[in-house]
């Protein structure tokens, strides 16, 4: 399946599906998207922004669509799924992360699953997008959310799924420098945005100069006498970067626990 069917069904229209609907819609391709009702505030806010259907129930949503996109709570997955009028040949999008392929289909037997790990900038196309297994229709699908990273196996993906967890973190990191920066005299929105494209730029050059190492890149900053070498001695005196790989740690294990 490559082509984008004519209803995509959606269990569990939250927090992340609000943000995922823009940006899928942002493609050439147009799903017509059918929202089930559980989150009632979103599916409506949803359904009256962009003219889509909410489902009398899941079983409805499973009988309608070749393609159902599951973005549960993990401990949410067995009642989300289980019970419902499954059908060889469908396809099951996961986005919960933690939860396997196989424990999905214990309780969804017969179905295709690919699992994908979005965030919230795809409403604005900015989303990389873990995937496994590869899928051209889940790629296809999730394109317009930003670049789409297909990984190898599943332990991969667990691996990869961290990630979701550091964009919160980088979000909170701009946070904390924005509030340095009103602290030592800038408006709210001048220190907002600094912070906010201080670190798209840095992202944005280590994404384009894959030909040279990070650390490269970074001692290029750290000439003698530096502000930037000032800066990151005293933040790897402090070990401040163990902390992050720790966090890192305590994710991967939560996910594979």
């Amino acid at each position: 399946m490559t082509d984008i069917p004519k209803k995509i069904g959606i269990i569990g229209v939250g927090h992340l599906i609000s943000y995922l609907v823009p940006g899928m819609l942002r493609g050439e391709h147009q799903p017509d998207f059918l929202l089930s009702s559980r989150n009632r505030q979103t599916a409506l806010t949803l359904a009256q922004n962009h003219n889509l259907e909410i489902a009398a129930s899941n079983q409805a949503l499973v009988e309608a669509c070749e393609v159902i996109i599951l973005s549960v709570r993990p401990g949410q997955v067995k009642d989300a799924i289980e019970g419902l009028p499954w059908r060889s040949g469908q396809l099951i999008i996961s986005l919960c992360a933690g939860v396997s392929i196989g424990e999905i289909s214990a309780h969804a037997q017969g179905v295709r699953i690919t699992r994908a790990l979005p965030v919230t900038a795809a409403k604005s196309g900015e989303s990389p997008t873990a995937i496994y297994p590869q899928c051209d229709f889940t790629q296809k699908l999730l394109d317009p959310c930003g670049p789409t990273v297909v990984l190898e196996d599943e332990n991969q993906f667990e691996a990869a799924t961290m990630f979701g967890a550091y964009y919160g973190w980088v979000q909170h990191l701009i946070g904390e420098m924005a509030e340095w920066a009103q602290a030592n005299d800038l408006s709210p929105e001048t220190a907002r945005l600094l912070a906010c494209q201080m670190t798209r730029a840095a992202a944005t050059t280590v994404r384009d100069t894959p030909e040279k190492p990070i650390a490269a890149l970074v001692d290029e900053l750290c000439l003698p006498g530096s502000i930037t070498g000032l800066g990151l001695d005293r933040l790897k005196q402090e070990d401040a970067f163990k902390a992050w790989h720790q966090a890192g740690d305590d994710v991967l294990q939560n996910l594979k626990g």
